[in-house]
């Protein structure tokens, strides 16, 4: 995957709960619950934009190497694409 820029929809709201995080994409009727990580991996993307930020951010913060951390990353925001949560890039 390239280090393509990472928005958003802006019909889409997030917030902790607890050590959790509920994302809402308000058209749409949708609710999802993320971990921790997840959480943490939405507020780098509203501040950082991009995926190389994010894998840079994360891999600072956590005990990792950064290829397996581009992995989870990767396949995280193929989940967040299916459920139309980010902009098309």
């Amino acid at each position: 995957m390239t280090d393509d820029r990472l928005t958003l929809r802006p019909q889409v709201r997030f917030r902790a709960v607890d050590e959790e995080g509920v994302i809402v994409h308000t058209e749409r009727g949708v609710v999802i619950v993320v971990n921790a990580l997840g959480l943490r991996t939405l507020e780098l993307i509203r501040e950082q934009g991009s995926r190389r930020a994010v894998i840079e951010r994360l891999t600072a913060e956590y005990d990792a190497p950064e290829a397996a951390i581009a992995a989870d990353l990767d396949a995280f925001l193929d989940q967040m694409r299916a459920q139309q949560l980010l902009e098309a890039a």
